[in-house]
C-alpha cells in the first residue's frame, strides 16, 4: 500500500493510533491481574471475544459499503484493533495464570 493514500504520508498504524485516541478506545478493560481469579479472567475473555466478533462484523459491513461512510472507517478500524489487542493481552495473561507464573 502506498503512503499517498494517508494524510501527509502517515502509515496505517499511525492513522489507526490517532483514531483510537479520538474514540478513547485505547484500553477497553481496566485490569488488575493480581486480584483476578482464572475464572474471572475467562469471563472477561468471553465477553470481550463477543464484542470483538461484533466489531469485526461492523468493520466488514462498513468495508462492503465503501465508499459510503468512508469517514467512519479509521475510527471503526481503531476500535476493532484495540479490542483485539486487548483480547490478545488477556489471553496471554490467562496462559501465565494457568501455568502458575
Amino acid at each position: 500500500m502506498n503512503a499517498s493514500c494517508f494524510s501527509q504520508g502517515e502509515t496505517l498504524r499511525e492513522q489507526v493510533g490517532k483514531a483510537a485516541q479520538r474514540t478513547g478506545s485505547s484500553r477497553l478493560w481496566t485490569l488488575d491481574f493480581e486480584q483476578m481469579t482464572t475464572e474471572e479472567l475467562k469471563g472477561k475473555i468471553r465477553r470481550l471475544n463477543s464484542k470483538a466478533g461484533q466489531m469485526k462484523m461492523d468493520l466488514h459491513d462498513l468495508a462492503e459499503g465503501l465508499p459510503t461512510d468512508f469517514e467512519k472507517l479509521m475510527d471503526v478500524a481503531a476500535e476493532t484493533y484495540a479490542i483485539y489487542r486487548e483480547l490478545d493481552e488477556l489471553k496471554q495473561q490467562l496462559k501465565k495464570m494457568e501455568k502458575g507464573e
